[in-house]
């Protein structure tokens, strides 16, 4: 702001005003100073919100450029994850559809392998004879005791002498060897002393547990003169497992390697037969049971017998082992500890498939004819039973314990039964050489119900589509020939039974 000159004021006022520039105007300058600093203020203030709002412009800006750029790339993202969508559907429906038609293929294979598989057990026949013989232990080899028992060649025939003549077998040429010095008997296999658990397993056992997983019910059970390794077969020892381990590692390795297209349940149940007493050995109480025919099944069952589904292995052998801990063993003059019960486990499998499939039977096969095969369209389950038996060992009562009335008493019931389940064999072995007798001469009448061991084993050789597998065992010495030889003629009666004798029991 800038004020008047007092040279440009007129005369006429110049010189009627007297002004003494020596002191400055105050209020005039009091005033000016005031306006500037406001006028300068909001300059300051104008300048700023100028600044502001040019900072602020290209903000907006780029918010706005950035949601457009988000948008567009949305809608790109939007459109390239549907195409992509799509794609996947389409190979999700395509892999769907694959993986049916494998699947159907895979379940036609197996009723074909089954079916096969199973004629070609079949053709060995119902009953499956393999002796295994034990070597000679340090104390009879200390003694002086020799062998008694030669194999052939194929593991299928066995030489029993009185005296060792050689060291391998004798020719049938030589003239020493007569009907009189020695019998001979013919089986599935010879099992020697030289074949360990896990041959024993792979060559003979396994193929009845591909048979149990396909339908089949199998039995396989140990039977011979105590001490002679009938225990060991079955549950081995802290060296070599027995063939019970064997069987249930293959069922859980079956059981992971199927569960894509059925669900595998496994049971187990351990029943002891002591004295004529049935005894649930997975109870620590109140375990003592009666043997009933279920009326539905037409199977003999033990009543309250507890069934125990585990999920893996280690919870199977752990039941084996408290089911062990149970059982009734004593020390003999044979065998310092010998199993005074007979020994049931049985294995309960439940397959349930996934996704049914329709296969037709062939012209002129009878249903009835079969076993259970992999379910139709009206049954996805089918269910099997392995029943693994560890019989008592036959003894004399004075060669077990004569001074032990507990152990004759024991010994009387086990050769009592094991006695009948003889008498079992051979009425099942005439009904097999003549099936066309009739019920009346009695002669086709089967003892089941003898004892509770033959009553129970009904189910096995009453069973249409079982199979079995029988393991007598033998001990080589001299000293044991006259029960190894018992062992060898009930083992040679049971190689002629069919199965499925429709005897009430």
């Amino acid at each position: 702001m800038s004020f008047p000159s007092h040279n440009t004021l007129p005369s006429s006022a110049q010189s009627n005003i007297s002004i003494d520039f020596n002191d400055p105007p105050l209020g005039l300058e009091q005033s000016w100073l005031e306006d500037s600093k406001e006028c300068f203020e909001a300059h300051t203030l104008l300048k700023s919100l100028i600044i502001d709002q040019i900072n602020q412009i290209p903000v907006a800006n780029f918010n706005l450029v950035l949601q457009q750029c988000r948008n567009r790339a949305s809608q790109r993202v939007s459109m390239h994850a549907n195409r992509e969508i799509e794609m996947l559907k389409q190979d999700i429906e395509r892999l769907v559809q694959e993986n049916q038609r494998i699947n159907k293929m895979l379940l036609h294979e197996m009723k074909l392998r089954q079916q096969y598989y199973n004629e070609l057990q079949l053709l060995k026949g119902a009953i499956r004879i393999f002796v295994r013989v034990r070597p000679l232990l340090p104390h009879e080899i200390q003694q002086g005791d020799f062998s008694v028992v030669r194999f052939s060649k194929n593991s299928q025939q066995l030489l029993f002498f009185p005296k060792v003549l050689s060291q391998e077998m004798p020719p049938p040429e030589n003239e020493k060897i007569t009907k009189q010095n020695y019998r001979q008997f013919q089986f599935d296999r010879i099992i020697g002393p030289n074949i360990h658990q896990r041959q024993l397993y792979d060559e003979e056992i396994s193929p009845l547990t591909k048979s149990v997983l396909d339908g089949y019910n199998v039995s396989i059970f140990a039977y011979g003169q105590t001490g002679t390794g009938k225990t060991f077969t079955m549950q081995g020892s802290g060296e070599e497992p027995g063939i019970q381990q064997y069987i249930l590692h293959d069922l859980y390795h079956q059981k992971a390697k199927d569960q894509t297209i059925c669900e595998m349940s496994i049971a187990l149940s351990c029943l002891e037969i002591y004295n004529e007493t049935c005894i649930d050995l997975l109870r620590s109480n109140d375990n003592k049971l009666d043997l009933k025919m279920d009326p539905h099944t037409k199977k003999i069952i033990a009543q309250g017998l507890r069934e125990v589904v585990c999920n893996d292995v280690q919870e199977a052998i752990q039941c084996l082992v408290f089911a062990q801990k149970n059982r009734a063993v004593a020390s003999t003059l044979q065998n310092h500890r010998s199993s005074r019960s007979h020994l049931i486990v049985q294995i309960s499998i439940t397959k349930t498939f996934f996704q049914s499939e329709t296969f037709a039977m062939d012209e002129g096969e009878d249903a009835s004819d079969q076993p259970q095969q992999i379910p139709s369209n009206t049954s996805t389950t089918i269910t099997s039973t392995m029943y693994l038996i560890d019989l008592a060992g036959s003894e004399k009562i004075n060669t077990s314990s004569a001074s032990n009335p507990i152990t004759d008493s024991e010994t009387k019931h086990i050769n009592k039964s094991l006695s009948a389940l003889g008498n079992v064999m051979e009425s099942l072995r005439n009904r097999s050489a003549k099936p066309n007798m009739n019920n009346n001469n009695g002669q086709t009448h089967v003892p089941y119900r003898d004892t509770k061991l033959t009553y129970f084993m009904s189910n096995v050789f009453r069973d249409k589509h079982a199979i079995v597998c029988m393991i007598p065992h033998i001990a080589p010495s001299q000293m044991c020939f006259n029960e190894s030889l018992r062992t060898l003629q009930f083992a040679e009666r049971m190689s002629g039974i069919a199965l499925n004798v429709n005897n009430n029991p």
